[in-house]
């Protein structure tokens, strides 16, 4: 199984105040979803999501369906507390999922796995705490998160692209965002900067969140170089190494 992750580990909740979201057609990763969340909670008129991970995608919808059918305490304990592992608030949204997210889902209980075992384990990630998330995510502040239920509650699900980046940078099927959202992708991708930067100017006028980074690292620099602007957000962990600050790089298409 493809593992998944659950919440991000980016301080997303800088980005609307780097970006504006206001009306924006966004293409963003999917990940956990809450670029999507952030997004959209912002103003955001439609956002594309794509990951290669299909599974990805199956987490996303649940989050989705679980936001706009649970209430707040029951939304936190299903997935902080109880780390998805809460077979009565499952089926309390069951018969709300799509076909085929509800036969993943199932799935997984029939083989008796936790539901928790989708979900990608590290020690970084593993030492979230629910006030590390509801300083991280705007949707987990109370009023915030019945406002971002209303916003579902008046959409469906967004066009989902299964696909490398790469792909889609390359096909012949890209249309015109106002912004990108590429988390940290770069970090998974065999390019220098400036061939990652040839790799965005396939897309038309648009801002992009190019790389979120938990460190200054070498790459950093070159980037810059190539006139990509560099904003400092809250750290999701304050080290002595970080000095309370994460990285994230804009380009201007």
């Amino acid at each position: 199984m493809n593992k998944v992750y659950g919440f991000t580990n980016e301080f997303v909740a800088a980005y609307p105040e780097i970006y504006d979201f206001d009306n924006a057609d966004v293409l963003s990763i999917i990940g956990s979803g809450d670029q999507y969340f952030t997004a959209m909670l912002a103003g955001a008129k439609n956002v594309t999501v794509f990951d290669l991970n299909v599974n990805a995608w199956y987490h996303f919808v649940l989050k989705y369906t679980a936001i706009k059918y649970l209430n707040f305490d029951e939304f936190k304990k299903f997935f902080i507390t109880d780390n998805l592992n809460n077979i009565r608030l499952y089926f309390k949204i069951r018969e709300h999922l799509p076909y085929n997210v509800r036969r993943f889902f199932d799935m997984v209980k029939v083989t008796r796995m936790k539901f928790s075992s989708i979900k990608i384990k590290s020690c970084f990630l593993d030492s979230f705490k629910e006030d590390d998330y509801i300083k991280m995510l705007p949707y987990l502040n109370e009023v915030n998160y019945y406002k971002l239920q209303n916003i579902l509650n008046h959409t469906s699900l967004p066009n989902c692209i299964i696909s490398d980046f790469t792909d889609i940078a390359l096909g012949n099927e890209r249309k015109n965002y106002d912004l990108l959202l590429l988390s940290n992708i770069y970090h998974w991708m065999d390019l220098s900067p400036i061939n990652f930067k040839c790799l965005l100017d396939r897309f038309d006028s648009c801002f992009i969140q190019a790389l979120y980074s938990w460190s200054y690292f070498g790459d950093i620099k070159d980037f810059k170089d190539l006139d990509f602007k560099l904003d400092l957000v809250p750290a999701v962990k304050p080290t002595e190494f970080n000095q309370g600050h994460n990285y994230v790089l804009t380009y201007k298409k």
